[in-house]
């Protein structure tokens, strides 16, 4: 079903989810770090909202530091405690905190477009909603 990286990734997940925890996590310790790039992209929006659910739940319970890359804007939002925004390797946006949970999809594009002095993300990221 899964190739590559998106197959390691619910692998993690559900291995995680429903088997020996512990034991995964004494085998894994060296990782300090898990890396998600765009792991619901692919998926229908119950089962990417189910992943994200599971996701939060694990990364809290096992105090994972995790980067979450995505371009869905409003997952951006709603998960994690820090959003990053980036453009041609710049960093435009960086809210934590009350700050990022208070923002909207069309706040954010508004500091996007203020800071890189571009509107082109509103198309691209709008649809991203």
């Amino acid at each position: 079903m899964f190739q590559g990286y998106r197959q390691e990734t619910l692998d993690f997940l559900w291995g995680i989810r429903f088997n020996n925890d512990r034991t995964w996590f004494q085998a894994h310790k060296e990782e300090y770090l898990r890396c998600l790039y765009e792991h619901t992209a692919a998926l229908d929006p119950a089962t990417a909202d189910k992943v994200l659910q599971i996701t939060q739940e694990i990364v809290q319970k096992h105090r994972i530091t995790t980067l979450m890359i995505t371009h869905n804007m409003k997952d951006a939002i709603a998960y994690g405690n820090r959003l990053i925004m980036m453009y041609d390797g710049r960093i435009l946006v960086d809210a934590a905190g009350e700050e990022k949970n208070k923002l909207t999809v069309e706040q954010l594009l508004g500091l996007f477009n203020q800071a890189s002095g571009s509107d082109e993300a509103d198309d691209k990221l709008l649809l991203s909603k």
